[in-house]
């Protein structure tokens, strides 16, 4: 079973392993392209931290818990935003 950090901190090494394929000069171009334009869409390190927390959240709040909520209410408008951009 992955625990949510090691998902976490294996998306934000993806993130930096698709950045320096994108700079590399060892790879080909076409390889090259299609990390920038990976690069692109993926999101942040602080929106993926902040997804983390709120996975850990909603396992540690039960359903009827209004934090919890309240928590998914921010989130929505969170990503929401972020998807917009």
């Amino acid at each position: 079973m992955t625990l949510s950090y090691e998902r976490t901190r294996s998306l934000i090494q993806t993130a930096d392993f698709l950045l320096q394929l994108s700079r590399s000069q060892d790879i080909s171009d076409p390889l090259r392209n299609e990390a920038k334009r990976l690069l692109r869409h993926y999101p942040d390190a602080d929106l993926i931290l902040g997804l983390g927390k709120f996975e850990e959240i909603l396992a540690a709040t039960a359903p009827e818990d209004p934090k919890r909520e309240v928590v998914i209410q921010l989130h929505s408008v969170i990503l929401s935003s972020s998807m917009k951009g």
